[in-house]
């Protein structure tokens, strides 16, 4: 199993969009194999969520993500929504990876459930 990172951005490219001529002439898993290979720029939900994506194979991708303080609720838990953009990233780059040159794909949608449970006792 990959060691979790947080991402070395001093050594990165600046994070940016996918270069329109590596999306027109290469697959889905070439351009999601050169992502993790640190040949692109990060995509910037990615730097903004201190994600690095450690795997790619054929329909399968595995990120790390280290949250920080700035992705924190007010509870000082982590927000739904890190872990949503996690969640929405691993998916698209999944089905990227089984998809040909000149081809896109988006998220539609997705449905997380949170539960909550309450430790007061109703007022009477």
């Amino acid at each position: 199993m990959a060691q979790i990172a947080q991402v070395d951005v001093a050594t990165s490219p600046p994070p940016a969009p996918l270069p329109r001529e590596a999306a027109r002439t290469l697959s889905g898993l070439e351009q999601v194999r050169a992502m993790r290979d640190g040949i692109f720029g990060l995509a910037p939900m990615q730097a903004l969520m201190n994600m690095r994506l450690i795997e790619a194979e054929d329909g399968m991708v595995a990120f790390s993500a280290v949250p920080e303080e700035k992705h924190y609720n007010p509870r000082g838990t982590i927000h739904g929504a890190f872990t949503a953009a996690v969640l929405d990233s691993a998916m698209g780059l999944a089905v990227f990876t089984k998809l040909p040159a000149g081809s896109a794909q988006t998220t539609l949608e997705f449905k997380l459930n949170s539960f909550a449970r309450c430790r007061h006792k109703p007022a009477r």
